[in-house]
């Protein structure tokens, strides 16, 4: 190794164990295995790395226990699995006896409190929640160096969901085109039997076409408005299945009206421009210098050569700097682009939004070429018009269609009054909370049956079970 690299490789030897010694244990694990990078055979660096993460250990197995030990079971077992999952790749033989204990002792319990939790949820008859904590404690259940824990609890949580599957079936109807999703993803991770209910797609809420409707007056506009409004349009449609309002079976056509202006409005003026420069200037000035002689001298009636210091001024050659003005032709361009238009969906409920957006550029031009004063031609800055269009357009449109969704599943979850029954009320939840996961009614029936949300019951059985 190049003594630059050994001595580079001293210093951040020296930085990593000042971190160790003042307690810094991550930062120092960090600094270790960046030393070990570009050295893979540092002896001190793997020494250094070994004592940080077992200092680290010990002091997360200490945090942990404080949080059980206050009652807050569930945090620790969070802690826990974290822990575990750093450590699946650090070699723990190098960890002493007692810490291995002590690790052991706090995955014991951890394991006692997944272990309630879970019989917990599947007394609740949430096995939705009881997977995930299944999947979600991995590591504190699959940390074989610490004994096994028992799989006959996952054959519980399995049977709790193929139950569940059961009573779900019992809620499907021909319009449960939402919920109907729902129960699918139960079915299909437990292993229960989905009975198909046909759909009576004439009922749909959703929309399989879109006909859009009047247009955007563009003045001033060098380009194809129709082009531009058909960027509009198809931004629109871009987003409504985003937004769970599409279904190709549908016999529904959404009706969306346009209407509004782009205005762009441009103007210049001549004008005359100051650019402010420095240049060096010379001057005379004198400087005192000092100048040896010579001269002879009698000791003793000999003569003798001695030297001396003498001071002198000379004239020398100064530069100060000064501030010069170059006054040149310039033009002025003010650009303005303004932009109101409106977008109406003729539902049952119609909804409406408008949008306003306005930009001005200012630039300057000119076609001074004098780079020995630092001033070079300034060409045209024009904004990109279509550019700055289909921004707005695509973020107006999804504001556009976000507030449909979320009008027409509030209107669901205010159907839902009346409705005593679960079979009655699952698909209009399901629909409200599709199309707007914050309404609180339908979080808060999804909540009650399942543990979770809606989008948390297909997230979570939308991954593997462990």
């Amino acid at each position: 190794m190049p003594l630059f690299a050994v001595a580079a490789c001293t210093t951040r030897m020296g930085q990593a164990n000042k971190l160790l010694e003042a307690g810094l244990n991550q930062e120092a694990e960090a600094a270790f295995e960046k030393i070990l990078q570009s050295d893979p055979d540092n002896a001190d660096a793997k020494i250094g790395l070994a004592k940080s993460r077992s200092a680290l250990w010990r002091k997360e197995l200490v945090s942990i226990r404080l949080m059980r030990m206050s009652g807050d079971g569930k945090g620790a077992l969070v802690r826990l699995e974290a822990l575990l999952e750093k450590i699946r790749i650090w070699d723990v033989s190098s960890f002493q006896s007692g810490e291995l204990v002590s690790a052991e002792e706090e995955v014991r319990n951890a394991r006692r409190i997944l272990t309630g939790m879970i019989q917990q949820k599947i007394t609740e008859k949430q096995p939705v929640v009881a997977i995930q904590y299944w999947n979600d404690f991995n590591q504190v259940r699959e940390a074989k160096q610490f004994g096994s824990y028992s799989v006959s609890l996952l054959e519980d949580i399995r049977s709790e969901g193929r139950e569940s599957c059961k009573k779900l079936q019992g809620w499907i109807t021909p319009v449960s085109f939402s919920f109907n999703s729902v129960a699918k993803a139960v079915c299909a991770y437990f292993g229960g039997q989905m009975n198909a209910v046909p759909l009576d797609f004439q009922q749909d809420y959703r929309y399989s076409k879109i006909v859009f409707s009047g247009g955007i007056r563009f003045r001033n506009f060098e380009g194809d408005g129709n082009t531009q409004v058909d960027i509009l349009r198809n931004e629109v449609e871009q987003k409504i299945p985003a937004f769970g309002l599409y279904a190709s079976e549908s016999p529904h056509t959404l009706n969306i009206a346009a209407s509004g202006e782009f205005v762009r409005d441009y103007s210049s003026r001549n004008s005359i421009k100051a650019h402010s420069y420095k240049i060096k200037v010379p001057y005379q000035d004198y400087e005192n210098y000092e100048e040896k002689e010579y001269a002879t001298v009698y000791r003793d009636g000999k003569p003798q050569t001695v030297e001396r210091p003498v001071q002198k001024t000379r004239p020398v050659t100064r530069f100060r700097t000064e501030p010069r003005t170059h006054r040149y032709p310039a033009v002025d361009h003010t650009e303005k682009l303004r932009l109101n238009f409106a977008l109406t969906a003729k539902t049952a409920e119609e909804s409406s939004l408008a949008f306003a957006q306005e930009k001005e550029n200012n630039f300057v031009t000119h076609d001074q070429q004098m780079p020995d004063i630092g001033l070079l031609p300034a060409e045209p800055k024009f904004l990109v018009v279509t550019d700055w269009l289909a921004g707005h357009f695509a973020a107006y449109a999804e504001q556009f269609v976000g507030k449909l969704a979320v009008q027409t599943g509030d209107r669901f979850c205010q159907a839902v009054k009346g409705q005593d029954t679960a079979k009655d009320s699952a698909e209009s939840f399901s629909r409200c909370a599709e199309l707007n996961p914050k309404n609180v009614a339908a979080k808060a029936w999804f909540t009650g049956q399942f543990g979770v949300t809606r989008a948390e019951v297909l997230q979570i059985l939308s991954k593997q079970s462990q």
